[in-house]
């Protein structure tokens, strides 16, 4: 009796479990693995070896993605964005571990995706040894599940668009009368919308980084290019530093999500300010050519000194004889 209560206990515990713990799909396949790999600095000809890629390893319960591993076999490489679809996935979920072999395991968490169809997925990661030079590589695959199931969405009806209110406005003799029309106000934020949504996909911070290191790459290039650019005419340097100056401050203005930090415009400015002093190293001042040229100093002239001698003769005495009394 008790070994058939056991038993019986032992059944549902496993019931119990297979309904409590989720299953790993397995229709979906990974498909399209590539990892194209770039030099970014310096410039010249692509001397970064290809990244190889070991295995990608999804984890998908219940037909949805819930996180990922990319295995290299190159270390030095660090993941900094990444996207599953259409959403964006920041540096915080990203964690990096070594293998007993030297590789390196990404491992990458995301928020609970569902599979149909194709699913693409990239991930982008920089290598910058000492001595080498500046590599990025971009590893995408894509999944594929089964197709999405077909849904009868219900029919909506299309609101009534509200009459324009009529108002009259009636003078103090009642003779006339004037209509005065109301519409609702239409508020356009396209462009804002879409720049928050790109900042809220990639994370703010993030998405700085990345925009700043671009940032100080153009300053860089533009300003210890050899023979300097300000060489050429001003045009040139101004329009390379000022105009990204412009558009990520504007950036900044424009989506309040991305303003999470007050020293970001600062350092812009700054960095374009020193990248146009050294741009213009070779050229002089317009004040140095305008300033007034001062005559020389001059020696006081000597003044003519006047030097009186001692008369060693001595003066001629005059005796006047008194007067003679009558």
């Amino acid at each position: 009796m008790s070994g058939s209560n056991t038993a019986r206990a032992t059944i549902a515990l496993f019931a119990v479990a297979g309904f409590a713990l989720p299953v790993l799909a397995s229709a979906a396949t990974v498909s399209g693995l590539v990892s194209p790999t770039q030099q970014l600095l310096p410039q010249g000809a692509n001397t970064c070896a290809q990244l190889q890629v070991q295995s990608v390893n999804p984890y998908i319960y219940n037909n949805n993605l819930d996180s990922f591993d990319v295995t290299i076999t190159d270390p030095s490489y660090v993941s900094v964005i990444g996207s599953v679809g259409d959403t964006g996935i920041p540096l915080s979920f990203m964690t990096r571990r070594m293998n007993a072999d030297g590789t390196l395991r990404i491992h990458v968490d995301i928020q609970s995706m569902p599979v149909y169809g194709t699913l693409p997925v990239s991930l982008t990661l920089l290598s910058a040894p000492s001595g080498k030079p500046l590599c990025v590589s971009v590893v995408s695959f894509s999944l594929t599940g089964p197709a999405k199931p077909v849904t009868t969405a219900p029919t909506a009806t299309a609101p009534a668009t509200p009459e324009p209110v009529v108002a009259t406005i009636a003078t103090s003799g009642g003779a006339a009368i004037a209509p005065v029309s109301t519409a609702s106000p239409v508020v356009g934020g396209g462009l804002q919308n879409s720049l928050t949504k790109s900042c809220e996909a990639a994370g703010p911070y993030q998405l700085w980084f990345i925009l700043l290191a671009l940032f100080m790459v153009v300053v860089g290039l533009v300003a210890f290019a050899e023979p300097p650019l300000g060489n050429k005419g001003p045009e040139l340097p101004l329009a390379a530093i000022l105009v990204p100056l412009v558009l990520l401050l504007g950036f900044w203005y424009l989506a309040p999500v991305c303003r999470v930090a007050g020293w970001i415009p600062v350092v812009l400015i700054v960095a374009a300010a020193i990248g146009l002093v050294t741009a213009f190293r070779d050229q002089e001042l317009p004040l140095g050519k305008k300033a007034i040229q001062l005559p020389e100093a001059r020696p006081p002239m000597k003044q003519p000194t006047t030097t009186f001698e001692k008369s060693t003769t001595p003066p001629n005495t005059v005796i006047t004889p008194p007067p003679v009394k009558k």
